[in-house]
């Protein structure tokens, strides 16, 4: 997840507070998120994401601090499918 236009000029990531997920509707994640990081240039940061149900739309959450101590939230959406 890129945080690159929610950061000031020079601002860095420099922790991930929480990721979370649900799926679209208010229903219980099943999506199982591990190896998160902090990318190279400390402006996005990496996860993988496994499980999940064919067909389903999640929303994923994620927050990170800076090293200007803001607190920063980044929201996407994840669509399952069987390629």
């Amino acid at each position: 997840m890129d945080f690159t236009s929610a950061l000031s000029a020079g601002e860095s990531i420099n922790g991930i507070t929480s990721i979370a997920s649900e799926k679209v509707g208010g229903y219980a994640t099943d999506l199982d998120i591990t190896a998160s990081g902090i990318s190279s240039d400390a402006k996005s940061i990496t996860m993988f994401i496994a499980s999940g149900t064919l067909g389903s739309t999640y929303r994923v959450e994620v927050l990170v601090t800076t090293d200007s101590s803001q607190i920063i939230e980044g929201d996407g959406t994840l669509f399952v499918t069987d390629q």
